[in-house]
């Protein structure tokens, strides 16, 4: 699924939108004849409009909420990065106030922890790989961390304050880290899916006099249906597609305190 999921945005709606389309439309003229036979003694097309009806607002209702839920996972992502964000800059901050060498040495291995997320850590989470490569420099940094040996009061204070914020900062990093791989759940997959499909076979059932009107009332009600589907796609991932989460955040904070 990985080359799938790497595609542009741009090629899923290629491939989603004519691909559905092509399902509403060739089930329309595969079932034309025997869809006939069954209106030949009295129109249904009033059944049929009823039960159109009930799976199109079920279907529709049930859409919508996975929608939602899709956006907030994606919104839960960002926010998730932005607390780790914070939490970067506030502990940077405080090794700002620690004597020489010390302040240098944590300062760089924030540098080089902020770079690695920007330059290689962001590239694997587009790819859905979580690498340890991330963590492993900040347990660097914490062993660095813990060697140091307050000589005032004042430096005994700011050094529980570091600890306490390099604490948080790996907790926002771990949030983080389990929004890199969430994406919609194959159930629901199944039945926005499932649920297409049952919507494509209720709607062959109407018998038009017209069957160039029902052939393009199956392309536009396709065409919505992969729309929908599409956007299922790009937004089920959050750090990938046009929609993708970025790590400005961190850039920020590398331009405006670490430069």
């Amino acid at each position: 699924m990985q080359w799938f999921l790497n595609l542009p945005d741009w090629l899923y709606g290629i491939l989603s939108i004519p691909f559905a389309v092509l399902i509403g439309v060739g089930g329309l003229l595969v079932t034309r004849k025997w869809i006939s036979r069954l209106h030949a003694t009295a129109s249904h097309n009033e059944i049929v409009s009823y039960y159109l009806s009930t799976v199109a607002i079920f279907y529709g209702i049930m859409l919508g909420l996975i929608a939602v839920s899709v956006w907030e996972s994606h919104d839960a992502a960002g926010t998730a990065i932005a607390a780790e964000v914070g939490s970067l800059a506030t502990l940077y901050r405080d090794v700002s106030g620690y004597p020489e060498p010390e302040r240098s040495t944590f300062q760089a291995d924030l540098r080089e922890y902020t770079r690695y997320e920007i330059d290689v850590g962001w590239a694997e989470h587009r790819k859905g790989i979580i690498s340890g490569s991330g963590i492993k420099r900040l347990w660097l940094f914490q062993g660095k961390l813990q060697t140091f040996e307050p000589r005032t009061k004042g430096q005994e204070m700011l050094h529980l304050e570091t600890l306490r914020a390099f604490d948080d900062l790996v907790r926002q990093r771990s949030l983080m880290l389990d929004t890199v791989t969430s994406h919609m759940a194959r159930p629901l997959w199944v039945f926005v899916i499932l649920g297409a499909v049952l919507s494509f076979v209720v709607s062959w059932f109407f018998q038009l006099k017209s069957f160039a009107m029902h052939v393009w009332m199956t392309v536009f009600f396709a065409a919505l249906l992969g729309m929908e589907i599409d956007l299922l796609v790009i937004m089920s991932h959050p750090y990938r597609g046009s929609l993708g989460l970025t790590p400005e955040g961190f850039q920020i904070v590398y331009d405006m305190l670490m430069r």
